[in-house]
């Protein structure tokens, strides 16, 4: 039987042993930029995760701080010493409200506030309050000392008491605007909790 005679004599061109090859690398490149992918998807999710849970966690350690504090104000107004800085007694219609009456009826108030709420309006009224107490005392101590000076046959400083007395009457009176501050606060309550619940 006769041979066929062969089409190509001569060896495959060196370009078609490369063929394969080129195929190969597209594959191996797209594998690599679809692994590179996948974990920078990965890192992403990570990073969101990780942002979300120390958001969470700040949250939480502020909301904590913030109760700490308002625990912190009602142990305050608990105190005898502060009721009668805040509250004065006080002839009612059924008799005589005592200031320590007083406070439990404020803290009831302020009981079935949100934590954020009520801390913004203790850090409202409470150190203001304080300080204007302990000027008045202040100036009740220098009146006093000046007073006595004054018996003791120190004439002159007349004129200085006069005016130390005025100061301590302008000083009653912006402590009056601060105790009509408080009662517009409570008079005021549930608009104000009304504000933060919308």
């Amino acid at each position: 039987m006769a041979r066929p005679r062969e089409l190509f004599n001569t060896p495959a061109p060196q370009a078609m042993s490369l063929m394969g090859q080129g195929i190969a690398d597209a594959y191996a490149n797209v594998g690599q930029i679809e692994g590179r992918g996948y974990a920078a998807l990965g890192e992403s999710i990570a990073k969101g995760i990780t942002g979300a849970a120390s958001a969470v966690a700040g949250y939480a350690k502020e909301q904590k701080q913030i109760e700490s504090q308002n625990k912190a104000y009602d142990n305050l107004f608990k105190n005898p010493l502060v009721q009668n800085m805040f509250f004065q007694d006080k002839q009612g219609p059924e008799g005589v409200i005592t200031a320590k009456e007083q406070a439990s009826q404020f803290l009831a108030q302020t009981a079935d506030m949100k934590p954020s709420e009520k801390n913004m309006f203790f850090n409202t009224i409470v150190p203001p309050a304080i300080g204007q107490y302990y000027k008045m005392q202040a100036i009740g101590a220098e009146q006093t000392g000046a007073m006595g000076r004054a018996l003791v046959g120190v004439g002159p400083q007349y004129a200085q008491l006069e005016e130390q007395r005025k100061q301590r009457l302008a000083e009653q009176e912006r402590y009056k605007g601060v105790n009509t501050k408080i009662d517009e606060f409570r008079s005021s309550l549930g608009s104000f909790r009304g504000m933060f619940s919308q």
